[in-house]
């Protein structure tokens, strides 16, 4: 098996604004990745970071999600938008930039240009946030 592409080859956040680094596994309708947040990035205070930021670790792996589906047919990365966050319980108020956060993603549902995803989030500590998201994949 090959090995996954590079978040950085389909992702189109640049900078602090990229947060995912690395696909750890992916499967049919599930991805699960890592990243981090920037600790010089714009949501951090004195090197802590509100747990609600986790929620676009979440996102940007469901955009890989997406991007890998369809990487075939549209090589080039669409414009996605997070429309929606639905029963997302932090587990606790924020975390440290720079640790290794690991998003996990599984699509519960899709209506294409919408889709809906049941995420969680974690990091050494254990799970930072949980919930769903869903998100609006723009036209090519």
């Amino acid at each position: 098996m090959s090995e996954p592409p590079s978040p950085l080859e389909l992702l189109p956040h640049a900078g602090a604004a990229r947060m995912i680094t690395r696909i750890a596994e992916h499967g049919d309708g599930t991805i699960t990745c890592e990243g981090q947040v920037c600790p010089e990035g714009p949501y951090v205070q004195h090197g802590i970071c509100p747990a609600f930021v986790g929620l676009e670790v979440a996102a940007q792996a469901a955009a890989l999600l997406e991007l890998l589906a369809v990487r075939d047919l549209a090589p080039a990365p669409r414009a996605g938008y997070l429309v929606r966050a639905r029963g997302v319980r932090c587990a606790r108020p924020e975390f440290a930039a720079g640790d290794v956060l690991r998003a996990q993603v599984r699509r519960t549902a899709a209506v294409p240009p919408l889709f809906v995803y049941e995420i969680r989030v974690s990091d050494e500590l254990g799970e930072l946030l949980r919930g769903e998201i869903a998100t609006y994949v723009g036209p090519d």
